[in-house]
């Protein structure tokens, strides 16, 4: 676990967050009903963004570290979503994008490298993404799908408009 949150959009810090929390705690970034952005941990709202998505979102992530991975990592859409969107949540589908990152069981991991240049997509609209954090230096969360073609190959923390990050040592950033 970890006991504080940074706060980051863009590449920009916007808040720390004091407080602890378990790697089992699930994590969540979602569109509220007003169409903010809302950084959430176990089910309690931790931040909400000022910055507003301009269009629709979907699931990425970026990856530092060798031996990372994510648990548990479900997407969700809207009652009333268009057919490519999950209607309900559901656990990442295999038909998710990646480079240098495996999904397998439920579980996405890093097998090899080092530094900002593995990334993963779910190349759909979504409302939400429901994750456990299990290990180091991974930045899940959203992007704006209009991008995801200028971001192929080129995905890192800084190209993520709202997500969060693991840290080694149990420190949680959120970007």
């Amino acid at each position: 676990g970890g006991t504080y949150l940074d706060f980051f959009e863009s590449g920009r810090h916007v808040k720390r967050w004091r407080g602890s929390w378990p790697t089992s705690s699930v994590m969540q970034v979602r569109l509220n009903s007003g169409g903010q952005v809302e950084y959430v941990k176990d089910d309690t709202v931790l931040h909400t963004s000022g910055k507003r998505p301009t269009g629709p979102v979907m699931f990425a992530s970026a990856w530092h570290d060798h031996r990372s991975s994510l648990s548990d990592v479900k997407v969700c859409g809207a009652a009333a979503a268009p057919d490519d969107m999950p209607k309900d949540c559901v656990t990442l589908p295999a038909r998710s994008g990646s480079t240098q990152v495996t999904l397998k069981d439920n579980r996405l991991y890093r097998q090899s490298g080092s530094g900002w240049n593995a990334f993963t997509w779910y190349p759909v609209s979504i409302k939400s993404v429901t994750f456990k954090c299990s290990h180091n230096h991974i930045m899940p969360g959203f992007v704006h799908v209009a991008s995801k073609a200028s971001l192929n190959g080129r995905m890192n923390w800084p190209t993520m408009q709202w997500g969060f990050c693991c840290r080694p040592g149990g420190t949680y950033l959120d970007f």
